[in-house]
C-alpha cells in the first residue's frame, strides 16, 4: 500500500472552479504544498479575463495540460485520478489510483450532477454533457412530442432549437428563464419560441466536453457540463411534419 501523503491543502476537481482555486491559493501561500486532484489530464483554465463593469466579467476558457499549471506554480502538484473515498472526519482523501492524502484544508470543486425525476426510466434523459446531447438527438429523430422539464440555460436553448416536434415545457417558476431575467423580459421572449428559427450565420469556436474514462480507470461518469452554444452542430429535429 502506498504511503500516506501529508498535504496542507487538497483541491478536488480540474474544472474552472478547481483550477482557479488552485491558482489563487498557490500564489498566496507559496510555502504550502498544494495538491489538485483531477480525473482529466486536461485542466480548464480562465484566460483573457476582463472586468467589463462592476458586476460583469468576461473571460475565455481553455483546456491546458496539467504540466502548464505545475510549471507556473512550483508548490502545486496535479494528481491525475478521480477520488474514490473521502473521510472528512479523518481528513483523508483516497484516489482511484491508490494514493491517500491527509489534508489540513480541503476544497471540493467537483461540480454538480443533474437531478433526474426517474433515473431508471428509459424515456427520461438528463442532458448535461456532449454525449447526452448526442443521445438526445438520436431519440428526438423518432419523436413527435417531447416534455422538457427545467428552466435553466440548456432548457431555454433546447425549446428554441427543437424543430418538427411538439414541445411541452414544464417549469416551476412563474416565468421562463427565471434565473437569468425577470418576468417582463420573459414575456417579451415567448413569441420568439413560436416563430421559425432563423439560420445562424456565425461559427461556434467553443470547446466541447465529453464523457471519458479517467486515468485511474473510472468509467461511466458524467462529463463536464455543457456551455453556451452546446446545440451547434447537433440537428434537433423530430418526425412531425409541419
Amino acid at each position: 500500500m502506498a504511503a500516506e501523503i501529508q498535504a496542507s491543502i487538497v483541491i478536488v476537481g480540474g474544472g474552472i472552479a478547481g483550477v482557479t482555486c488552485a491558482e489563487q491559493i498557490a500564489s498566496q501561500f507559496p510555502s504550502d504544498e498544494i495538491f489538485l486532484l483531477s480525473a482529466s489530464p486536461l485542466l480548464k483554465t480562465v484566460t483573457n479575463f476582463k472586468q467589463v463593469s462592476k458586476t460583469l466579467e468576461e473571460f475565455d476558457i481553455e483546456e491546458k495540460p496539467s504540466s502548464d499549471l505545475e510549471n507556473k506554480f512550483p508548490n502545486l502538484r496535479v494528481v491525475l485520478s478521480a477520488v474514490k473515498h473521502l473521510k472528512a472526519k479523518e481528513h483523508l482523501v483516497e484516489t482511484e489510483s491508490g494514493q491517500t492524502f491527509r489534508y489540513k484544508k480541503l476544497c471540493l470543486c467537483s461540480g454538480a450532477r443533474p437531478k433526474l425525476l426517474i433515473q431508471e426510466n428509459p424515456l427520461v434523459l438528463g442532458i448535461r454533457d456532449t454525449d447526452s446531447a448526442q443521445e438526445f438527438q438520436k431519440r428526438l429523430s423518432k419523436a413527435r412530442r417531447i416534455v422538457v422539464i427545467g428552466n435553466g440555460g440548456i432548457a431555454l436553448e433546447l425549446v428554441y432549437e427543437v424543430e418538427d416536434c411538439e414541445v411541452i415545457w414544464a417549469v416551476k417558476d412563474k416565468a421562463i428563464g427565471n434565473t437569468f431575467f425577470d418576468s417582463g423580459a420573459a414575456q417579451f421572449l415567448i413569441p420568439s419560441l413560436q416563430t421559425e428559427v432563423r439560420e445562424r450565420t456565425f461559427s461556434c469556436k467553443r470547446a466541447r466536453y465529453t464523457t471519458g474514462a479517467s486515468p485511474g480507470g473510472c468509467s461511466g461518469e458524467l462529463g463536464s457540463a455543457l456551455g453556451p452554444d452546446w446545440h451547434e452542430g447537433i440537428e434537433l429535429k423530430g418526425v412531425q411534419q409541419v
